[in-house]
């Protein structure tokens, strides 16, 4: 890297750390372009020189934490071969991926909400449908799901994972981490009797 790319690199960062502080404190639909360069000591032709708009600054936010995210998760974890992996233990979520996911989340709440909001316009549809396509079908398939019923098993999953995170972030993640495992894996655990009078 060149020091016109590093210097390049060094000021976008700093832009989206400026970004991800503010976000603390503020709903991204109030931050200004102003407030970020002022925050990140450029100028208001920077940050024209690295985003469009401010959805291109919470998609590059969107990336950055999921690049920083894999200090999260344990090196020895790596996701098993679906094919080859023992049916009963053959889950699309577990804890190994819940705690450093849900932990990740907590650390970056207000990121996480403004990237749900604004999904479709950052393109968060291409993670979804990379995770639908890659792990989520091969699981269903091994189940014996029928494919014309796969798509729905998906959603039902998706949407409810995060939808129960994302009431959980509206709590300010105040239920413990455990605790949030606990309740996600009681929902999408098959094996798992709850007792419903």
């Amino acid at each position: 890297m060149n020091k016109f790319e590093s210097k390049y690199y060094d000021t976008a960062v700093r832009m989206v750390e400026a970004f991800l502080d503010i976000l603390e404190t503020k709903d991204f639909e109030y931050i200004t372009v102003k407030e970020i360069c002022t925050k990140a000591r450029v100028n208001r032709s920077t940050f024209y020189l690295h985003y469009e708009t401010m959805n291109d600054l919470l998609r590059e936010s969107a990336e950055y934490i999921s690049n920083t995210m894999s200090g999260y998760f344990d090196e020895e974890a790596h996701i098993q071969d679906v094919s080859t992996m023992d049916k009963n233990d053959l889950y699309f979520i577990n804890a190994e991926y819940l705690i450093p996911w849900l932990t990740s989340i907590k650390e970056n709440r207000r990121l996480f909400q403004a990237a749900l909001k604004n999904g479709h316009t950052i393109g968060m549809d291409r993670y979804t449908d990379a995770l639908k396509k890659d792990i989520l079908a091969p699981v269903m398939q091994r189940h014996g799901i029928a494919k014309e019923d796969t798509e729905y098993v998906i959603v039902y999953y998706l949407e409810g994972i995060l939808a129960m995170v994302n009431t959980w972030v509206k709590h300010d993640c105040q239920k413990d981490i455990g605790d949030m495992v606990d309740l996600i894996m009681m929902c999408v655990d098959r094996k798992k009797e709850t007792n419903v009078e």
